[in-house]
């Protein structure tokens, strides 16, 4: 997989756009809580 940008200790790699496709609807719940509550929820990354 290529490594497509790196900042602040965080490594962006090609597949990110497939898992968060993947996991839409998590990660707005995630932002939600975050902007409402200060709650972070944590998402499953991708196994295989």
């Amino acid at each position: 997989m290529p490594l497509i940008s790196a900042f602040f200790g965080i490594l962006i790699y090609m597949f990110v756009e497939a898992w968060a496709a993947l996991r839409e609807d998590e990660i707005n719940a995630s932002w939600i809580a975050l902007n409402e509550s200060s709650e972070v929820i944590k998402i499953k990354g991708l196994e295989g």
